[in-house]
């Protein structure tokens, strides 16, 4: 419309340079002619043609390439609407070690090694009480097994055929065990017998009775020697001086309780093994911990720690840069660390109290881990991609056209990266919803991103595309929607367990973006665009001018193009009464401008001439002039409705010339006739 007032100015220039040339020639020779005899009435009637505008239109000079614009390098220009980020997942977000459920166990404290001990007496009088040395290293000890060997050297000339002996706890005079008989022991020679101290109370005082010798006798003042030696000595309470011994040494499994996770190989960023330990012992104890399916420092995991005497103590073991085998229990291949702890007592050399009933409480936990690698059958989990709203931002424009208007190739696109070695399906949800409140769905299959194959190998990225052929997206496009919803999720291992293949890094993430690609690819059928405008002929000013449209008989616009678009065009002009609603008359081109032709795939492979003329009649200016809007309406179509493509170098080149004839009556006697123009 800015044409047509443009177009308007030029006429009103053109008319006046006219008028005033011809008011002043008379001023030029009027000593020649009397002019006063003539009437001051006149009148022009005069009939113009006039260039109103030549121009050039490229594609590839009106729209410039930007950010939403994109032109491919064949010269296809397409819109695109890029969102990098619509979806991420961290692998610290996906999978995390819990703090463990302590593993607990109850050590029993014995039966403890002792410290074997011997004595050595001799008897002068076979009817007395003969008192061995006291023993040093218990003073009293209930024996949880253990053998004493009791040797008589027969140091008399003659031989003894019988020799019964009997032991006695000195504090008490309890007996100790059962007698010892010997038989047959030679002059000059000796003879051993035993007992087993296994459930025996004995001090560290012990006396000998000699309850009967054969040939009998009183005194045996030529010797008689008893010593006694013990051997593989061990007790279950009392008081002694303990041994350096380990006094319990076991394995077991500490089971990772991962839920639905099953991890066959572990290597930890950070984290502790924390072992609690309550002792009675008034000894002091060394622990020692061997992971044998653990790593750290190219060896085998280990490590030791020491409590001085009874209590409670902690200690804790960094498992940073630490890796575990996971599955190196056939029954069970899968969230297992076998661990074995060896438990010793470090003795101090003293006599301490000790008693097997009580027991030491040993507890371990795996606490703030974090993995840097893992391996296993990492679970089934969704996570839901966020739902977000594009406003498209077009329904004033949307509800401008009528017909069909069908974009023939629109793709969704999501560009992924996986460092995730685990299968992954995206499943999308997108809809479209009209301003009338229609809806359309993408309806868009789920479908499954790469992965890396090895820990080795980079992140995978792809696309997915989501096109006419797999989708409702040209339906979609053509309701022409005012906002667009989308939403969706990411389904990790969508088959469930297929063995222990998954892989993770600690720095693996998945990142999903979105992009609508629409490239400027459609078909037009009769499609109508419309708009009310102002009317930039209408006069609704208090001019008394008597110049107006009503001075012009007609105009006649004579268009001339060359349509290198494979778009063909017509335009209508209506004029409009907007306070009635009703449409007072109409100006149509009649002709379209043809669409330039294309080959099978859409491309222009030429121009199309094409002439137009439009008369705006006299009463139809008259109308103009009078009424304050206007429509003006198009219809579009593609080159034989089929679908084409828009390059870069298409061009459209026009050439719009005006005839018209203008009837003016004035006065040439009026100075303020001048002012019309």
């Amino acid at each position: 419309m800015e044409v047509i007032a443009w177009m308007t100015g030029k006429i009103r220039i053109f008319l006046f340079g006219m008028l005033v040339t011809s008011l002043v020639l008379p001023g030029c020779i009027k000593d020649k002619y009397d002019f006063d005899m003539l009437s001051t009435q006149a009148e022009i009637s005069q009939q113009w043609g006039l260039p109103l505008v030549q121009g050039s239109m490229k594609m590839g000079n009106m729209v410039k390439p930007n950010d939403t614009i994109v032109f491919e390098e064949d010269g296809v220009v397409k819109v695109v609407y890029r969102q990098d980020s619509v979806f991420s997942l961290q692998a610290s977000d996906y999978m995390h070690v819990d703090d463990q459920t302590p593993d607990s166990i109850e050590i029993p404290l014995g039966p403890f090694h002792l410290y074997n001990f011997q004595g050595r007496i001799s008897i002068p009088n076979v009817t007395g009480i003969s008192f061995f040395p006291d023993f040093q290293k218990f003073t009293h000890v209930t024996f949880a097994g253990g053998i004493v060997s009791v040797t008589v050297i027969n140091n008399l000339s003659v031989d003894i055929s019988s020799l019964t002996l009997r032991f006695h706890n000195a504090d008490d005079n309890s007996v100790i065990g059962s007698d010892l008989v010997y038989s047959n022991i030679p002059a000059h020679d000796s003879l051993t017998e035993t007992f087993d101290l296994a459930g025996l109370t004995l001090s560290n005082r012990w006396t000998l009775e000699v309850v009967s010798i054969s040939p009998a006798t009183t005194s045996v003042p030529e010797g008689l020697t008893v010593s006694i030696q013990s051997s593989d000595v061990s007790g279950l309470s009392g008081n002694a001086v303990l041994p350096d011994q380990v006094f319990f040494s076991d394995t077991s499994n500490y089971d990772l309780n991962q839920d639905a996770l099953q991890l066959t190989f572990l290597s930890t960023r950070k984290g502790h093994f924390v072992v609690t330990t309550v002792s009675p012992l008034a000894e002091p104890v060394a622990y020692n911990i061997t992971f044998p399916t653990g790593e750290k420092d190219a060896d085998t995991l280990k490590y030791s720690f020491l409590t001085n005497g009874p209590g409670s103590y902690s200690d804790t073991l960094k498992l940073n840069g630490a890796s575990f085998n996971l599955a190196s229990v056939a029954t069970h291949p899968y969230n297992v660390l076998p661990y074995r702890y060896q438990v010793s007592l470090k003795s101090t050399g003293n006599l301490v109290d000790f008693d097997i009933t009580q027991m030491m409480k040993f507890k371990c936990r795996l606490i703030d881990p974090e993995f840097q690698y893992v391996e296993g059958y990492l679970g089934q989990k969704e996570y839901m991609v966020d739902e977000d709203t594009i406003e498209v931002g077009l329904d004033d424009f949307f509800n401008r056209i009528h017909g069909t208007l069908s974009l023939t190739n629109p793709q969704v696109r999501i560009l992924y990266t996986n460092g995730f070695g685990i299968p992954v399906e995206i499943a999308m949800d997108v809809t479209g919803k009209a301003a009338n409140g229609d809806e359309q769905a993408l309806n868009a299959p789920s479908m499954r991103i790469q992965y890396p194959s090895d820990i080795s190998e980079p992140p995978a990225e792809g696309i997915l595309s989501f096109t006419r052929d797999n989708t409702d997206i040209v339906p979609l496009i053509d309701l022409l929607p005012s906002s667009v919803f989308y939403g969706g999720k990411a389904i990790i291992n969508p088959d469930g367990f297929q063995g222990w293949t998954n892989f993770l890094s600690y720095d693996s993430d998945i990142l999903l973006g979105l992009e609508v690609e629409v490239p400027l690819e459609f078909r037009m059928q009769d499609l109508q665009l419309q708009d009310t405008i102002e009317n930039p002929f209408y006069d609704d000013t208090s001019d008394t001018s008597d110049f107006s449209l009503k001075n012009f008989e007609y105009v006649i616009l004579h268009l001339e193009a060359e349509n290198g678009f494979p778009v063909g065009m017509s335009f209508n002009i209506y004029i409009y009464d907007k306070a009635s609603g009703a449409i007072v008359d109409s100006i149509l081109f009649k002709q379209m401008i043809q669409p330039a032709p294309v080959d099978a795939d859409g491309r222009v492979t030429g121009v199309m001439s094409s002439n137009q003329t439009v008369e705006i009649t006299g009463a139809q200016l008259d109308e103009l002039e009078n009424t304050p809007d206007m429509i003006v309406a198009g219809i579009f179509n593609s080159t034989d409705q089929k679908s084409v493509k828009i390059y870069t170098d298409y061009t459209f080149d026009f050439k719009l010339v005006v005839q018209t004839k203008v009837n003016y009556e004035f006065d040439l006697g009026d100075a303020s006739g001048m002012n019309n123009f």
